[in-house]
C-alpha cells in the first residue's frame, strides 16, 4: 500500500479511539467537568489532526508493473462518477522501453448494459470556463482481440493533456451512440496523476511513492 494510505489509515484510527474516548467521558463527567474534558479532548484531535497532516507531501499514486525485461508498464487508477451518479474506472497508463515509449492513453470503463459508447468519437475533455480540448478515439490499439465491448472507451491523452494550462478540475465527455453525451468530472489529483506518466520518459522512471502492481493491461 502507498504511504499516504498507511497514514490515512492511522489517522482513521486514532479519530475512532478518541471519539469512544469521549463517549464514555460523557457518561463519566456530567456538566462542568464534562466541558472541561471535551475541550482537553477537542485540542488532543487537533493536534493528532495537525500532526499526521503536516509534513506529508502530495504524491500521485501511480503504479509501475515490470511487463518484460525491457518494457515497464506505468498507470493510474481512478473511480469516477458521471452525472446520474454511475461508476467508472479511468486508467491512464503508458509503456516505456530502454529506447522507446508509447502514447499516454486513457481508458474508461463502466458496468456493463449502463452506457453504449460511441467507440469511434474523440473525447472532449472541458474545464469549469468551458475550454475544450479533444482526445482522439483509439479504440483499435492495444486490444489483441479486436474492440472491448462498448462500455469501454479508449483515447490518446498525450496531446490534450499537454494542451491543458493547469491541473483544475476538468469534465470528460463521452459521446454515446444515441446521440447522448456522458459527463465524468476528474479532480485535481487525477490530472496529476496523469501528467506524472505523461512526463516519463525513461525505463527507469520512478518516484519512491509509486507503487509495484501486479496489474497489467492489454
Amino acid at each position: 500500500m502507498p504511504v499516504m494510505d498507511d497514514r490515512i489509515g492511522t489517522a482513521r484510527y486514532g479519530v475512532h479511539r478518541i471519539t469512544w474516548c469521549l463517549m464514555l467521558l460523557t457518561i463519566r463527567f456530567p456538566h462542568a467537568r464534562l466541558n472541561r474534558w471535551v475541550r482537553a479532548i477537542a485540542v488532543l484531535l487537533l493536534v493528532l489532526t495537525l500532526t499526521l497532516g503536516i509534513g506529508t507531501p502530495a504524491r500521485a499514486d501511480v503504479r509501475t508493473h515490470l511487463e518484460t525485461p525491457t518494457q515497464m508498464l506505468y498507470q493510474s487508477r481512478q473511480t469516477l462518477r458521471d452525472r446520474d451518479r454511475h461508476t467508472w474506472q479511468a486508467i491512464a497508463f503508458k509503456r516505456v522501453t530502454p529506447h522507446d515509449e508509447t502514447l499516454l492513453y486513457l481508458r474508461l470503463v463502466s458496468f456493463p448494459g449502463t452506457v453504449d459508447i460511441d467507440q469511434d468519437q474523440p473525447l472532449i475533455l472541458r474545464d469549469t470556463i468551458g475550454q475544450t480540448h479533444q482526445a482522439p478515439s483509439a479504440i483499435d490499439e492495444l486490444f489483441t482481440q479486436g474492440r472491448p465491448g462498448t462500455n469501454v472507451g479508449q483515447y490518446r491523452l498525450t496531446a490534450a493533456l499537454a494542451a491543458l494550462q493547469s491541473d483544475s478540475p476538468q469534465w470528460l465527455v463521452i459521446p454515446t451512440r444515441d446521440g447522448t453525451l456522458v459527463e465524468l468530472k476528474a479532480p485535481p489529483i487525477a490530472l496529476r496523476e496523469w501528467r506524472a506518466i505523461a512526463q516519463c520518459h525513461s525505463f527507469t522512471c520512478s518516484d519512491p511513492a509509486w507503487q509495484a502492481t501486479p496489474d497489467h493491461l492489454p
